[in-house]
């Protein structure tokens, strides 16, 4: 007896079964759009009221003369940028910024004063601790040490980690300069000759503020000597000073 031929077709396909969770997946990378969206909005609100503080701040007379109400529109900018954007490095260095200004006011003195500068340096190291290679961030926290009198381990840190950073950036050499000057005799060696150094790159890119500061702060001998082989120099020493002959201070 023949064998019945199979038919083609009789083979049963066996569904295709949907993998779990896979229903799940249109909706999260919806939530995860919608929370990309809601958060780029939130920072771009953040970084509009930052324009706007920057642009005040870095408009400020230098006379020291602000108005309480100019101030306090400002910080209320950085506060509502920093509470849409929680320690944004560059906020708080303005946020900081604007705490020394408000410090540096006629009247402002004593635990106001203190209280303003030492916001300022909280600020400050928090900026650093999320740019910690911002040489600007280092010379302005080196500088509110100085006006709180606090020349400790934090302050040379803050001297030789601006030094490093930013050697060539003009601001930061006069902070460094200003800072080390006015603090000569209480200096280390190593801090001493990080200022020495600072002196001689400062010559090469502003020599007039050099001299200027220099000679403020009643130390042309940091100028006058070695790096006196330079006309422009020689010829400031010879008028601030009374260089011997052979040109050794």
């Amino acid at each position: 007896m023949a064998t019945r031929p199979e038919r083609s077709g009789t083979h049963r396909h066996r569904r295709p079964q949907r993998r779990r969770g896979a229903g799940w997946a249109p909706p999260v990378l919806a939530l995860a759009c919608l929370v990309l969206v809601a958060v780029s909005g939130q920072r771009a609100f953040a970084a509009l009221h930052f324009a706007t503080a920057h642009k005040e701040i870095e408009s400020m007379p230098s006379e020291r003369r602000v108005s309480e109400a100019h101030l306090e529109a400002v910080e209320a900018d950085l506060q509502r940028a920093l509470a849409l954007w929680p320690g944004h490095p560059r906020f708080l260095d303005y946020r900081a910024q604007l705490a020394t200004i408000r410090a540096e006011q006629i009247g402002v003195v004593g635990s106001e004063r203190t209280d303003l500068l030492t916001r300022a340096a909280d600020d400050y190291r928090r900026s650093l601790s999320g740019r910690p290679l911002w040489p600007y961030s280092w010379a302005k926290l080196l500088s509110v040490k100085d006006k709180l009198g606090e020349l400790d381990s934090e302050f040379n840190e803050a001297m030789h980690q601006a030094a490093e950073t930013g050697p060539w950036e003009p601001g930061v050499q006069m902070h460094v300069l200003d800072s080390g000057l006015r603090h000569w005799n209480r200096l280390g060696g190593t801090e001493r000759d990080l200022v020495r150094t600072t002196v001689a790159q400062a010559l090469e890119v502003q020599p007039r503020n050099v001299f200027a500061m220099v000679r403020n702060h009643g130390r042309p001998d940091l100028v006058c000597g070695a790096n006196a082989e330079y006309a422009h120099i020689k010829r400031w020493c010879e008028r601030v000073t009374e260089m011997p002959a052979n040109g050794v201070y």
